[in-house]
């Protein structure tokens, strides 16, 4: 009978794994870690890191199967030290993240972050979602939001099954640099070795690449009511939602318009007048769209 037990709830496990969109091998308490390999005593360097959007994102799935553009996060986090509402890669007190060098023989420090589309462990700092999201890298005497970084990349989310990934900061030889593996790819490389571009549907190891999956999210009536006229949302001014409060993220880039999935808007919109991004008439023609009955707007 044990064993009988055992079974039905490992195979309600897999299942609803399997229903979020992440695999047994994904099944972590977080879907991205950033790892500080310096030690104390040796290179003893403390690495900052911040993450922020630069495409329009989206949240996780609610359970009606809906993914919608919405910056408030479907799996917030309200439980003391790690608190965040939003998928802007920030918590609630801090916009970058500090990781100390470690003390052998203890483990390195790290951060974990998680995925808004499956649900992640309360030592979770902070949420991303679907869209691109960079990451700036500082070790040395820079600091963020307006230093230059020491290192950085884009990580992209598509709309299909996304792994898991880590990142390691090593410093050893006087050689100091960020080393990157998705999960199922035992050989890290460093950032410049793959453009410091990652894409979810491409492992960078033999037999873990797939199609891009520009996914089906949704822009519609059940957005919450501060979002209207505020298309496209800005994740430096519009993480204040009343009620929900005040986690706007600080960081320098006027990408946040652009759109990198498929977007189909279900309600009047009403661009705003003071968003940031010069490329903004690339994706929008008019000032104001209004969709008829039959009409569904879409892009791409």
């Amino acid at each position: 009978m044990k064993a009988f037990n055992l079974f039905i709830v490992f195979l309600f496990n897999f299942i609803l794994l399997n229903q979020l969109g992440f695999s047994q091998e994904e099944a972590h308490d977080y879907e991205m870690a950033i790892r500080n390999n310096s030690a104390t005593n040796s290179g003893n360097r403390e690495l900052r890191v911040l993450i922020h959007p630069v495409s329009m994102v989206f949240r996780g799935r609610d359970f009606n199967n809906i993914k919608r553009y919405d910056l408030i996060a479907e799996l917030p986090q309200n439980s003391p030290p790690y608190e965040f509402n939003y998928i802007n890669g920030k918590s609630k007190n801090e916009y970058y993240f500090t990781i100390a060098p470690y003390t052998p023989p203890n483990p390195p420090n790290k951060i974990a972050i998680n995925h808004d589309n499956v649900p992640g462990s309360s030592t979770c700092v902070a949420a991303v979602g679907f869209g691109i999201y960079k990451i700036e890298f500082y070790w040395g005497n820079n600091y963020p939001p307006n230093d230059p970084p020491d290192d950085t990349c884009w990580i992209e989310y598509d709309g299909g099954v996304n792994s898991d990934i880590d990142f390691n900061f090593f410093d050893n030889n006087s050689n100091p640099r960020i080393e990157v593996a998705w999960n199922g790819c035992s050989e890290y490389k460093t950032l410049a070795q793959v453009n410091h571009y990652l894409k979810s549907w491409d492992r960078i190891c033999s037999g873990l690449q797939r199609s891009k999956d520009i996914g089906n999210f949704i822009y519609d009536n059940n957005v919450n009511s501060y979002f209207v006229d505020k298309f496209p949302f800005d994740s430096r001014i519009d993480c204040n939602v009343p009620g929900i409060g005040n986690e706007n993220q600080n960081f320098n880039s006027e990408l946040s318009g652009q759109l990198s999935l498929f977007l189909s808007i279900q309600r009047n919109i009403s661009t705003r007048s003071n968003f940031y991004d010069p490329n903004f008439e690339r994706y929008f023609a008019k000032k104001y769209y209004s969709p008829s009955r039959s009409e569904t707007r879409t892009l791409q």
